[in-house]
């Protein structure tokens, strides 16, 4: 959570970070397409959760940076 509050607190948007986030996933050769399905899973329920209000405080938020950086 820590690296989250950082993010968010420097000002950068949640919805870009997932945006982005998602695309790196799916981009990503290295990753099975079962992980990047888990991880893009993950960011759609911190996006539906409501991104800059509700992220720093979801558990969607903390599992998704979670489940991005372990992959």
């Amino acid at each position: 959570m820590v690296m989250m509050d950082s993010v968010l607190k420097d000002g950068f948007p949640a919805l870009q970070i997932l945006t982005q986030l998602a695309e790196a996933v799916v981009a990503s050769g290295e990753d099975a397409d079962l992980v990047k399905s888990r991880v893009c899973a993950r960011i759609a329920e911190a996006d539906k959760a409501g991104s800059d209000q509700g992220l720093d405080h979801s558990p969607s938020g903390v599992s998704v940076l979670a489940a991005s950086s372990t992959t």
